[in-house]
């Protein structure tokens, strides 16, 4: 009897660990892929880089009606650096 409560208790303890150990785990918002298309001035309303996490790293820019575009990287594309200088100016 005290073998089978001795049992309980490990598989509890683990179980326990077990779920406790992924609470630090942060979802995370990250590009799958990045569009080399331009886009268009009227169209973006922010920016920002994606997050450090991420496997692909982009350039996250956010439209007026609220989509996200991941774009390249500002030191990667031209019009990438042009659009966040003219964003910043705002």
């Amino acid at each position: 009897m005290m073998t089978r409560i001795a049992l309980l208790l490990l598989i509890a303890a683990s179980l326990y660990c077990t779920v406790t150990a992924g609470t630090g785990d942060i979802a995370r918002d990250c590009c799958l892929s990045i569009n080399p298309l331009p886009l268009p001035r009227r169209l973006a309303a922010s920016y920002k880089l994606s997050d450090p996490g991420c496997n692909l790293k982009a350039t996250v820019f956010t439209t007026r009606k609220g989509k996200h575009v991941c774009a390249p990287l500002p030191e990667d594309s031209e019009w990438v650096r042009k659009l966040i200088a003219l964003l910043d100016k705002q």
